[in-house]
C-alpha cells in the first residue's frame, strides 16, 4: 500500500480526523454522545495519510504551544483498514520533523488506555504524567500525557 502524508489548510479535513477519532472514543467506551463541534483554528496543523487514489486512512493535528515550545497533538487516528501499517508512525514523524524545523523542543500528546499507549512508548514517547478517568466501558481507563524530547 503506497501511501502519502499531505499537508491540509482545510478545516473540512481537521473534522474529519476529530469526528473519526471521537466516534472511534464512543465505540470503545460506551460513554453517551454529546455535541463537539470543532471550530476552524488558525494554528492548527493538519496532516493526511492519504493513498494514492486520494482515499485518507487517517490523519493528525497539532499546533506549537508558544509558551513552552513544544508541538501539542490535538488528535491522531487511523483507520482500522490503516492500524499495523506504519501510517501513523509516519503521521507521527512528520510532525516531529516539522517540530524540530520550527525549533521546538519535542512533542507532548495525551492518550487513554483504550486508544493508543503503546504505540507511542514504541515512537520512543515517555510518560510524563497519569490520572485514572473511569468511564462505562472502560473502568480501569487511565488518561496518560506522553512526551518525547529532542
Amino acid at each position: 500500500m503506497s501511501i502519502q502524508i499531505v499537508h491540509s489548510d482545510r478545516h473540512e479535513d481537521a473534522k474529519w480526523i476529530h469526528d473519526n477519532l471521537y466516534e472511534y472514543n464512543l465505540r470503545k467506551t460506551g460513554e453517551e454522545r454529546v455535541e463537539i463541534i470543532l471550530e476552524p483554528d488558525a494554528e492548527r496543523n493538519t496532516l493526511l495519510a492519504v493513498r494514492e487514489n486520494g482515499v485518507r486512512l487517517g490523519g493528525c493535528c497539532w499546533h506549537i504551544r508558544k509558551e513552552d515550545h513544544f508541538v501539542f497533538v490535538d488528535f491522531l487516528w487511523m483507520s482500522d483498514a490503516a492500524r499495523g501499517t506504519g501510517c501513523g508512525s509516519a503521521l507521527l514523524q512528520t510532525v516531529e520533523n516539522e517540530a524540530k524545523n520550527a525549533g521546538c523542543c519535542g512533542v507532548s500528546l495525551g492518550t487513554n488506555t483504550f486508544q493508543a499507549p503503546g504505540f507511542y512508548q514504541k515512537m520512543g514517547y515517555t510518560v510524563i504524567q497519569e490520572e485514572k478517568r473511569p468511564m462505562k466501558n472502560c473502568p480501569e481507563n487511565i488518561h496518560y500525557v506522553f512526551r518525547k524530547t529532542f
